[in-house]
């Protein structure tokens, strides 16, 4: 039986604050890339993309509040790891494949389902290509994009710090 990507679950425990600086990151970094594009597209948008983008923002500014309230009452948590799959494996061996691996995970499965709503969308409605490629050049990339830098940090984080826990616990 092929192990492409089973391994060990290892439960371990770490601080809070750990987990509120990358939510305090991820937080800024959303608010920041959706800002950005709503400055920039501002003429362009109708009122659902205005809806959409707000809505980004304002899950950015909940990772935001949410971290700093970790960060000023620190608990320890339990977290889990798989260790000796094919993603720790790749974490220990080389980070930037690591990095490119976890991200394109997450960013297909978002472009997946992205294509799968569209196919729906497009069933009830029909297609129209121009409005189609507008939809998808300015949604679905972003969406891809946070997807790939979203699944990348996760997996990094949960690594590295079981790896400090690692550390300082022999």
């Amino acid at each position: 039986m092929s192990a492409f990507n089973h391994g060990s679950e290892v439960v371990y425990q770490c601080s809070t604050r750990l987990t509120a600086g990358s939510g305090i990151g991820v937080g800024l970094f959303i608010v920041l890339a959706f800002a950005w594009i709503l400055g920039r597209q501002w003429q362009l948008m109708d009122w659902g993309n205005l809806c959409g983008i707000s809505a980004f923002i304002l899950v950015g500014v909940f990772f935001i509040v949410r971290g700093v309230c970790l960060y000023r009452r620190p608990r320890v948590e339990t977290r889990r790891v798989v260790v000796g799959n094919l993603t720790h494996r790749l974490y220990l061996r080389n980070k930037p494949l690591f990095v490119l691996f976890t991200g394109g995970v997450y960013a297909l499965a978002v472009a997946v389902v992205t294509l799968v709503l569209d196919l729906i969308w497009w069933s009830v409605d029909g297609f129209e290509g121009a409005l189609w490629a507008d939809r998808f050049r300015l949604r679905s990339l972003v969406l891809v994009a946070l997807a790939f830098v979203g699944g990348a940090v996760k997996y990094y984080l949960d690594y590295y710090y079981y790896s400090r826990w690692l550390k300082m616990n022999h």
